[in-house]
């Protein structure tokens, strides 16, 4: 929508009723984009935060945890299959691999922006390149969150705040 603030039959508008000057406008306009990519930029450094100090762990502990349940059972009872632990276990350390590739992206993403943008340049990177990374990370998470436990889930689940109120 932030273009069409600053389309001429607009800044016409303002203008004519002596809402805004068209130096005001622009003021804004820039102030505008700048504080959108300022957010974006922020929510995408501290969730790459969240990944690496609390989530990455998460993941790694439960895979471990199915892992000597595997080793433990197959020693208790030789004959079973373990199909249940082995497909958990398959399934998180797999999310484990890409939530940390993806997590790379988008860091890589984030500290590549180049910092003599526009500030439309700036938004645009923003909603071409760190948003979509974000979306991909935040479905790859969404999926962990099912198959972790909350007990070693170290965050809210969409559950638990939905339900504990």
């Amino acid at each position: 929508a932030m273009p069409g603030f600053l389309l001429e039959k607009n800044v016409e508008l303002m203008t004519r009723h002596g809402v805004l000057s068209r130096g005001e406008m622009l003021a804004r306009h820039e102030i505008h984009l700048e504080n959108y990519s300022k957010h974006i930029r922020i929510e995408a450094a501290t969730f790459v935060d969240m990944i690496q100090s609390l989530l990455l762990n998460a993941v790694s502990a439960y895979s471990g945890v199915l892992c000597r349940t595997i080793l433990d059972k197959r020693q208790a009872l030789p004959g079973d299959s373990c199909r249940l632990e082995t497909a958990l276990a398959s399934s998180v350390s797999q999310l484990g691999e890409l939530l940390l590739e993806r997590c790379t992206a988008l860091k890589t993403a984030l500290d590549t922006m180049n910092g003599s943008f526009s500030g439309q340049q700036q938004v645009d990177y923003c909603h071409d390149v760190l948003i979509p990374k974000m979306d991909a990370l935040r479905q790859t998470v969404d999926h962990l969150e099912t198959l972790i436990p909350p007990s070693v889930w170290p965050v809210p689940t969409y559950r638990e705040l939905l339900f504990s109120v």
